[in-house]
């Protein structure tokens, strides 16, 4: 048992060591590539999230396990909410850097995963509700992470007529959960 638990605790800090690596690793990527229009919008508007790692890439499943693992040790409901939000705005991050690079065959399914993860934070949100928890702070952060989404899907829209049905998607969701949360 204490094997197991050490082992656990090594992984983990090994997940946490490849994300401050990774992030630091994209930042500098983003800024280096923000010559284009869309690029430097997310840099403005999401800074310090950063695409990172794209489902593109063979070490992507490490970056989903991080984030299953970091999922799994949230335990409040709105925490957990505000949580999946930003998983969901990473994969908007990251449909934009796989659109950059012309790699439209993973960009719908990336841009999938976003408007999964906002309905899932809708219902988690709605549970939160139904046992009249309060959301707190974490609201307040949900409500400017759906602000910065809204103000950044248009800008795609404009940009890039190829994924106008996953766009328009994405901000149905991020207007579901704003009626929500009021």
């Amino acid at each position: 048992m204490k094997l197991i638990i050490k082992s656990l605790v090594i992984i983990f800090i090994l997940l946490l060591s490849l994300n401050f690596v990774g992030n630091i690793k994209a930042t500098i990527q983003s800024v280096a590539t923000s010559e284009a229009n869309i690029s430097e919008k997310a840099f403005e508007i999401f800074w310090p999230l950063s695409a990172g790692i794209t489902s593109d890439q063979p070490l992507y499943f490490l970056k989903q396990f991080k984030e299953t693992v970091r999922g799994m040790l949230i335990f409040g409901g709105p925490q957990k909410a505000e949580y999946t939000i930003m998983l969901a705005t990473k994969r908007l991050l990251e449909a934009n850097k796989l659109a950059d690079s012309n790699k439209s065959e993973f960009v719908k399914k990336t841009y999938e995963e976003a408007i999964t993860d906002l309905n899932q934070a809708g219902e988690l949100i709605d549970a939160v509700k139904k046992k009249k928890e309060i959301l707190g702070e974490s609201g307040i952060n949900i409500k400017n992470q759906l602000n910065n989404i809204g103000k950044f899907v248009p800008f795609l829209m404009a940009n890039n007529n190829a994924y106008q049905a996953e766009l328009e998607n994405i901000l149905n969701a991020v207007k579901q959960i704003e009626e929500k949360i009021k």
